[in-house]
């Protein structure tokens, strides 16, 4: 971040001028972008945003697999974009949602985190994770994502 920083001064840019930094969730970058520009506001890039989401699913996912081994073979039906899903899975997705009440709440805050909350279609794809996130639509309220909290360890 320094070295950005000097960059930019090299430049006639003032660490006070940045307003905002798209960066990715590492809480490094986060502590140096802080210190080095601290008027600036962070703004998390949606492709981290989304990983993490989907590594919440699937770690909800990997818990109820441990109990249920109808389950085995089906990561990739809950974290693949639904557009690129089969006719047979997409049944497949509906049956284990219905059947499996705490997957099926953690895949649909998924969708609802990925759509309302990020402000991004409901299946990501690398042509719109380009662009930084905007803010929230809604504030999330934490009851609404126990299973996904559950299954980061949040």
């Amino acid at each position: 971040m320094h070295n950005l920083q000097e960059h930019l001064e090299n430049k006639g840019v003032e660490k006070e001028q940045i307003e905002q930094i798209c960066r990715d969730l590492s809480p490094s970058f986060i502590a140096g972008a802080a210190e080095t520009f601290p008027s600036a506001e962070i703004t998390f890039d949606r492709f981290h945003v989304v990983k993490l989401i989907n590594e919440a699913m699937n770690q909800v996912r990997i818990s109820e697999r441990k109990e249920h081994d109808a389950l085995k073979g089906h990561k990739y039906t809950f974290l693949r974009n639904r557009e690129n899903l089969t006719n047979k899975q997409e049944v497949s997705l509906a049956e284990m949602i219905d059947l499996y009440p705490t997957l099926g709440q953690a895949f649909g805050e998924s969708l609802f985190l990925r759509k309302l909350v990020l402000g991004i279609p409901a299946q990501a794809s690398s042509k719109n994770l380009t662009r930084p996130l905007m803010p929230p639509a809604a504030p999330i309220r934490p009851r609404h994502l126990v299973p996904t909290q559950q299954g980061v360890g949040t």
